[in-house]
């Protein structure tokens, strides 16, 4: 869990970050946080590899990105973005860009409270088997002046 950091039960902010070719064999290449608040601002996830999560996964967390890049990232799972059963997520003026997955390439969330995408732009994700761009599941969204394009789902 967590090939570039892992974070269980507490309060992080991390800033001007890269996070780059990490691996997970399970949950979040890029990163892993479990009962966890976590602040990341200006950072980059490239090119990070785990089964879910590729760029990183949120369990039981409340997480917040800001002017964040999630690019070229891969999970069997959640390319992205893996969100689980948390409070709170927002991406905030954020690029999330051609992450692989065989299914919800750019983001999973599933089970959160409330989801926030404002001023995103969401573009270039293929999923083999499903879903495309994002999938929200048994959660509240709110999108705002965010742009999706060029997503493709193959079923």
């Amino acid at each position: 869990r967590g090939g570039g950091i892992y974070i269980f039960a507490s309060s992080v902010i991390l800033s001007n970050c890269i996070f780059r070719n990490n691996n997970a064999k399970v949950y979040g290449g890029g990163g892993y946080a479990i009962a966890s608040s976590i602040m990341l601002t200006s950072s980059d996830f490239i090119i990070n590899n785990s089964t879910w999560g590729g760029a990183f996964c949120f369990v039981y967390s409340n997480a917040n990105l800001t002017n964040c890049s999630v690019l070229n990232n891969y999970a069997k799972i959640g390319g992205g973005l893996l969100v689980l059963n948390s409070n709170d997520f927002s991406l905030n003026n954020c690029t999330v860009h051609q992450n692989i997955g065989q299914s919800f390439p750019a983001l999973l969330a599933s089970k959160t409270n409330q989801v926030y995408i404002q001023d995103t732009t969401v573009s270039n994700h293929e999923a083999s088997q499903f879903g495309s761009a994002c999938s929200i599941e048994y959660c509240t969204l709110s999108i705002s002046s965010s742009r999706f394009w060029n997503n493709n789902a193959s079923t």
